[in-house]
This record gives C-alpha cells, structure tokens and sequence, in this order.
C-alpha cells in the first residue's frame, strides 16, 4: 500500500494474509482453524532434528507467524552457523531455545529419569546416558515427559520404528488407550482425505481396529470436521498380505448406530506397499464440513 500498488484500503490485513494463504497453499482451508488455535495457545513445541535446513526454515516460519516457541534439539554451534548459512533472522534465547544435552544443565537428572524408566528392560545407566546424549528424538521425548516442552516433532530422518519406540517408551499411550496408530491427511480437490493406520498395526484386531476408529474420529472433530469412515479390505505389508474384511465386517456391526457414519466399499480396495517400513491403510477416513473452533 505504501509503494503505491496496492490501491483499496484494507481493514483488516491479518485477514486478508489468511484469505491470500488459501490461494497459496491447498492446505491453507484444512489448516486453517489449527494456525488459529495455535497462536492463541503458544505453545512450546521440540523439534527433535533441530540442526536439520528444513526443520530451521520451519522454525522461522513459526516464529514469524507467530504460532508457537520452538525449542530445537542440537549442538549450539551447529545450529547457529546454519541459521547464519541459511540466512535466517531467527536469534536463539530470544526467538526460539536450544537443547544440547552436551552442555544443558538437566541432562544429569533427565538420563536419570530415563534409566528409572528402562532399567527393567537391561539397559544400564552408561547405555542411558548415552542414549541420551545421541537420540534426540528421545531427548525431545523427555523434554515433553518433565513438562519443559507441550509437544514434539520429530521424524524428519531415520525410520520410523526408532521415533515410535522412543515415544512409547517414555510418553505411551494416554489413560484409557491400548491401541497407538498413525493418521495422515491427504489434500485432495475440494476434500481432506484422512487414512489411518499406515504404520502402526500391520493385522489389528476387530477391537483395535474399532479403536483407532474412534480415536482417528476424535481427532478430526479437533480440526473441526465431521468424520466419516470406510473400513479396508485387504492391504499388504513387508510383502504380506492380510485380509481385514471379516475384521471390518465385525467390527462395522458392533458399530452399528454409534460413532461416524460408516460407508464401505463393495468393491475391493487393495493398497500396495511402497516402502519396506510402511504399511497401507486400514482403514480410510473423511470428510469435511461446517469449521468449529480447535479446543
């Protein structure tokens, strides 16, 4: 506006940098009530792979927004001379918080901690405090354990199995939850497609597969949408084939009339691998309608 281009005054320009988002990114209208949630709440989110380029350009995409506080898992001087590389405004202590359990003060009693939590299953106290010098995804874990962080990313490198088995072990599951599963959205045109169990569960049981239902249901009402749900029939994992659609039928009757509505294909849905480490969905989730506020 100042440069002359711009000639109708804006009243509200937060607004109209949100209307614009849509247009950039697909994902700007399924995100939308998440980005809005998280700048009320400000919260302080690990990131596990702090020294990584991508996770560094991310944080200063946060900060600059305004979401949340970034706590970077890393060496001090690594990550300082690649926010200098990169060319990134972000300042350490004043914008974002680096971990570096080389030098942090908490490191003595979080590897403590740690051993209290594993000493039963033949880990010693030197394979702890190894452990958590050179995880930093169990680091990050640890971090949201004592409180010091309110969430954490992590997975940007490595396989999944060493990110899930470092979270189960120190987080878990919630009270009340016997079954962890994975959810991933897909952005496709004009709806969210939402698959779930892709990692986790390579044959559930009818009473996991219910579950994880409803915990999948539960979180897309976060995003403020209403689910609905179609079951798999067959998928194949590390190149083995299971067969869910007796699982599905049983487990869609002891649904009947409760929960989302349910739909499910007569025909087949056979989902392929595509990598040593993932399995295809179980079942699928979707779909959209009226926006309600992120609690």
């Amino acid at each position: 506006m100042d440069s002359g281009v711009a000639t109708r005054p804006l009243a509200d320009l937060e607004a109209y940098r949100q209307r614009m988002a849509r247009f950039m990114y697909q994902s700007g209208s399924s995100m939308e009530p998440v980005f809005a949630a998280a700048k009320t709440a400000q919260k302080r989110v690990a990131f596990a792979e702090g020294e990584d380029d991508r996770v560094l350009r991310a944080a200063q995409i946060i900060v600059d927004e305004g979401l949340a506080r970034p706590v970077l898992v890393g060496r001090d001087d690594v990550i300082g001379e690649r926010i200098q590389s990169l060319g990134l405004r972000i300042q350490p202590g004043a914008d974002c918080e680096i971990v570096s359990f080389d030098t942090d003060a908490r490191y003595e009693e979080t590897w403590r901690d740690y051993y209290s939590l594993v000493r039963r299953s033949g880990v010693t106290q030197t394979l702890a405090r190894e452990a958590m010098r050179t995880h930093p995804t169990l680091i990050a874990a640890m971090l949201l354990r004592c409180g010091a962080v309110d969430a954490m990313l992590c997975g940007t490198s490595g396989a999944f199995s060493g990110h899930l088995n470092h979270v189960l072990k120190v987080i878990g599951p919630r009270q009340g939850v016997c079954t962890l599963g994975t959810m991933n959205m897909l952005i496709l045109g004009g709806r969210q497609l939402f698959i779930c169990d892709t990692y986790v569960n390579p044959d559930p049981s009818p009473e996991q597969l219910g579950e994880l239902t409803l915990l999948a249901a539960e979180e897309l009402r976060r995003f403020g949408l209403i689910p609905r749900r179609g079951l798999a029939v067959t998928f194949e994992f590390r190149q083995r084939r299971y067969t869910l659609g007796a699982k599905n039928e049983e487990r869609a009757s002891a649904d009947s009339g409760s929960g989302p509505q349910t739909w499910r294909s007569r025909e087949k849905c056979t989902a392929m691998q595509h990598s040593p480490n993932k399995c295809s969905t179980a079942f699928f989730r979707a779909q959209a309608s009226p926006r309600t506020p992120i609690s």
